[in-house]
């Protein structure tokens, strides 16, 4: 039910012609932005952390669609989209050092906190459970694998090394 608050937002807002071109524009931007810098790396890692990658690249690209529809002529536009891109840029560079030439080693610690709430509450184990019985147990590759999380190498006690 609370997912209706935001369709009804939504509806509101793409009624207003004036915002109709920037709101799709940026749902489109957004979505790709997402899909490609978020969900299909966690996807093939079983990382969530590479949402802390793409979300500022997004951040970036708002700035961009401020300036392309908000035109260069306008002040405050201007400083907005600077803003904008500033802060994206800033956030995703650290974000691309950290996690491409660093390598990322582990999960980040909030989103490792937010897998043991989903244990806690039986939403990830469930959903595990359920798919892991077409699937056998000792095979390395089942979907549940994906969800569990893992240590850094450096975390590893020196007797497993």
């Amino acid at each position: 039910m609370p997912f209706a608050i935001y369709v009804v937002i939504f509806a509101a807002l793409a009624l207003q012609s004036d915002l109709t071109g920037f709101m799709v524009c940026n749902l489109l931007v957004q979505l790709a932005v997402f899909v490609v810098g978020a969900c299909l790396p966690a996807h093939r890692t079983g990382f969530m952390s590479y949402v802390d990658v793409a979300w500022p690249w997004g951040l970036a690209l708002v700035g961009v669609q401020v300036l392309a529809f908000g035109g260069l002529d306008s002040p405050v536009a201007v400083a907005t989209a600077a803003i904008y891109l500033l802060m994206g840029m800033r956030m995703g560079a650290w974000a691309l050092r950290f996690m491409v030439f660093k390598r990322l080693p582990g999960e980040l610690p909030r989103y490792q906190y937010q897998r043991r709430r989903w244990e806690r509450d039986g939403s990830a184990t469930r959903r595990c459970r359920s798919k892991s019985r077409s699937w056998s147990s000792a095979a390395p590759t089942s979907p549940c694998s994906r969800f569990r999380p893992r240590s850094p190498p450096c975390a590893r006690p020196a007797s497993m090394s």
